[in-house]
């Protein structure tokens, strides 16, 4: 089977659990590690999750992987994490999931001048991020020319 065939499919299999316990998955990433794979979920979840959330689902999407022995016919290391407060945001729901927090955002080409902004996510609309600045000006910002955005802490 050909890698992002078994990565779909491992998706496919594994995101309606997900969606049972409100768990969204951020990433999922599948390597060759030496003579095995490494089979690495980023999830998250409205509140943010925990060590032993992370655990619990671990083991059950390992008992989930375990019952199909076709997609993962040899040796997997699986790791189930949280993407952590400082991973770039990249995706709409990125910004959704943090409006009203303060972000730094990087622009891939120039808007009025600047390739940095700053402020509070004020609202996320259909293909646009409305930041407001410090003057309390709100900034409208194409997300496709977004390049990734960070929370400051």
């Amino acid at each position: 089977m050909f890698e992002e065939e078994k990565r779909e499919k491992i998706k496919e299999l594994i995101s309606p659990f997900l969606e049972t316990q409100k768990i969204e998955l951020v990433e999922m990433d599948l390597q060759r590690r030496g003579k095995g794979l490494l089979l690495r979920f980023l999830v998250e979840k409205q509140g943010g999750i925990t060590l032993d959330e992370c655990a619990f689902l671990n083991q059950e999407i390992g008992t989930i992987l375990d019952r199909h022995p076709e997609l993962l016919n040899e040796h997997y290391i699986l790791e189930v994490s949280s993407p952590g407060l400082d991973r770039p945001l990249t995706r709409e729901r990125d910004f959704v999931r943090n409006l009203g927090k303060e972000v730094r955002i990087l622009l891939r080409n120039e808007w009025e001048g600047k390739c940095e902004y700053r402020g509070e996510i004020y609202d996320v609309l259909k293909d646009r991020l409305l930041l407001k600045i410090s003057s309390g000006k709100i900034v409208s910002l194409a997300l496709e020319n977004i390049q990734r955005g960070e929370l400051i802490f």
